[in-house]
């Protein structure tokens, strides 16, 4: 039963952008992109590089935006429903001038639970929030928060506030940036340190970014 899911998910996501296009006329289906990924390091056989092949596209349907991705061993096997190692969807849309998207990764060995992550982006009024979580056919988890706002200062300085709290470990913290010109200063706060982290942009290619914590 688990192999046929899997076969059943991975034609899905393949085929889903081109059944689309020829649906609508207003739908516009991206190229997909493949890329090939082998692991650092020094191996003594085939076997042990572990390479996996990166496959994604995307697609347009009305104001919403869809992609869709699939990582799967690049070793020769005769199981197709083995290949797969994971798949990922998500979608997203312009919301009142908020950019709001979903994000569902699915680990091809485990149906059952998928990751989530919603995020949003306002950039007229410079604040940004995202929730990760699971989901399961049974419940759903939130699992860690955070929200980010900005504002301009009179120094011309841009300061960001960042509270961030973790649900599982019922833990917070929070990080405040000051950046101007070539300077960043980031300070994270929570109850037990604190980390003080200044970046000083040199050229193009080149930044130093030392950190002091307590």
């Amino acid at each position: 039963m688990r192999n046929h899911s899997i076969i059943i998910i991975l034609w899905t996501v393949v085929t889903l952008g081109l059944l689309v296009q020829s649906v609508s006329a207003t739908t516009t289906v991206g190229n997909p992109t493949f890329a090939i990924n082998i692991q650092d390091g020094k191996y003594d056989s085939m076997d042990d590089l572990d390479p996996t092949i990166s496959w994604q596209t995307k697609t347009t349907k009305g104001e919403y935006d869809f992609e869709f991705g699939i990582d799967a061993t690049a070793m020769p096997t005769t199981d197709l429903a083995s290949m797969p190692r994971s798949l990922w969807a998500k979608a997203s849309r312009q919301v009142n001038g908020w950019f709001v998207s979903t994000r569902a990764d699915l680990d091809a060995y485990d149906l059952n639970q998928a990751e989530l992550m919603v995020t949003g982006d306002n950039v007229e009024r410079d604040v940004s929030f995202r929730i990760m979580g699971s989901a399961s056919r049974h419940h759903m988890d939130v699992t860690r928060l955070q929200v980010k706002k900005g504002f301009v200062v009179e120094s011309g300085a841009h300061v960001t506030i960042q509270p961030r709290y973790d649900v599982t470990a019922k833990d917070g913290d929070v990080v405040i940036g000051w950046d101007k010109d070539d300077t960043l200063v980031e300070v994270t706060a929570s109850r037990d340190a604190r980390t003080i982290r200044i970046s000083q942009r040199l050229d193009d290619e080149n930044i130093i970014s030392p950190s002091v914590g307590s």
